[in-house]
């Protein structure tokens, strides 16, 4: 991850993207403390940058560090070039692993995904008019590590449909809470609705989006 307003540079080739880290920024990456065993690790990686292992020192790839299991690490990186980095156990690095583009999808929606809009399917849940002015829906997406964070792209960028099949544009858009794999979302309009009936929500169009975040 990196500070609010720093810009990095990236280039994709062969399913390889190196990143350019700036002179005087840096690039971290916050390992789940779930996911460790106490002991040694190497941290490895393509590149010019340098990187440390949670309090310990700059050095170029292989360094090794002492990890307490159960606890979170943040891997850092400072200027230059960075790609293929790895993070395992023991004190020599292996071979990059690459793993399936599907699995490594599935291990970042741990943390964070966006529903989106594909193509002409833009309903992405039912929900219960509770007056005429407010839905409330549940929404789902993959098991986070927590009750994740609501975000979306505008509020205006989702659409309720009243009992005519009319589309009434949301005002504002919250969360209600909800557990790992799914929130309760309030979605508020003008007017227009029929308490008690259902309704389907949709997105206006594919730039618009909800998040949920739960990042460590």
């Amino acid at each position: 991850m990196a500070a609010a307003g720093d810009t990095y540079t990236y280039t994709s080739s062969a399913n390889v993207v190196p990143i350019t880290i700036p002179a005087g920024k840096v690039f971290r990456q916050v390992i789940e403390g779930a996911s460790l065993q106490s002991g040694t690790y190497v941290l490895s990686w393509t590149g010019t940058a340098q990187g440390k292992i949670g309090a310990g020192s700059y050095g170029a790839s292989g360094i090794t560090g002492a990890v307490v299991g159960g606890a979170d690490l943040t891997i850092e990186f400072g200027a230059g070039t960075l790609s293929k980095v790895q993070f395992e156990e023991g004190s020599v690095p292996t071979l990059f692993e690459t793993r399936p583009h599907g699995m490594e999808e599935a291990l970042c929606h741990r943390y964070y995904e966006r529903l989106v809009a594909i193509g002409t399917a833009k309903a992405f849940a039912t929900g219960q008019c509770y007056s005429t002015t407010i839905v409330e829906a549940p929404v789902y997406f993959a098991p986070k590590r927590g009750v994740p964070t609501l975000t979306y792209s505008f509020a205006d960028g989702v659409y309720c449909r009243n009992a005519t099949g009319s589309e009434i544009s949301t005002t504002a858009i919250a969360s209600q809470g909800g557990c790992r794999n799914s929130l309760s979302v309030r979605f508020t309009v003008a007017s227009g609705l029929i308490a008690g009936n259902a309704s389907s929500i949709s997105f206006y169009s594919n730039s618009h989006w909800l998040a949920f975040d739960a990042e460590i």
